[in-house]
């Protein structure tokens, strides 16, 4: 058994609905009326394309459409050819806001739609990645700046010297990028055995210290904990 759709007409179409079935009957339009409402349908998709996947096509005539209800892709008549506009919340918030596509007839403008559609999503997937690795290169540095802020503390409580921890002091007031790097350098004797047992240093190289999230909360954390220590002296 053939499937069946059922159509509702409203009361006031009534009278076109008879002048339009009697004209299939009488007139031989078509063999039935399913028929040429699917004529009708077919040579509708065929001016104005298939809206599946988020993409609207508007009629010359028709009102304005605007995104949301599924709709994230907007094709429109324009005087001189078509213009494709991209909803940013579904094609990223970077996105060109219209594409034109000049005169193309309709048919090579939805296929044109289409893959302009296709390839924002693959450029819109690029930026989404890269705001991932952003995100997790933020995390890490957060991360990397709490571990060395605990190694730096323990580091000027437990093992640095006081020569060391007055050079702490003075590189915690600027802006420091660099110290070190001589290898018969002692005056960061206990920093260097620190750095090369955190894995922060290879032993056979020049023994520069560079500044890095981690190394600038572990001078900072060791300046403080040697302020700590003077005031602590002060009151013995």
């Amino acid at each position: 058994m053939a499937p069946t759709k059922t159509i509702y007409v409203k009361e006031s179409d009534l009278p076109l609905w008879g002048r339009f079935e009697n004209a299939v009957k009488e007139w031989n339009a078509a063999e039935s009326v399913s028929a040429l409402l699917t004529e009708a349908m077919r040579h509708y998709l065929n001016q104005f394309g298939d809206q599946g996947g988020g993409l609207y096509v508007e009629t010359p005539d028709g009102e304005p459409a605007t995104f949301g209800g599924g709709t994230t892709a907007i094709l429109a008549p324009q005087r001189d050819g078509w213009l494709l506009s991209l909803d940013e919340d579904e094609f990223g918030d970077s996105m060109y806001q219209g594409y034109p596509l000049g005169r193309a007839g309709v048919e090579e403008a939805l296929k044109e739609a289409r893959r302009c559609m296709a390839d924002a999503l693959k450029d819109n997937e690029v930026h989404q990645a890269a705001r991932r690795l952003r995100d997790a290169v933020g995390e890490e540095e957060i991360i990397d700046k709490s571990v060395g802020w605990a190694a730096g503390r323990e580091w000027a409580l437990h093992r640095a010297v006081p020569g060391e921890l007055d050079g702490v002091l003075e590189l915690a007031g600027q802006h420091w990028i660099s110290f070190g790097g001589r290898t018969d350098d002692d005056s960061w004797s206990t920093l260097y055995d620190e750095m090369d047992s955190l894995g922060h240093t290879d032993p056979g190289e020049r023994r520069q210290i560079s500044r890095n999230p981690f190394m600038g909360a572990f001078i900072d954390a060791a300046a403080v904990a040697y302020r700590e220590m003077l005031a602590a002296q002060d009151d013995l």
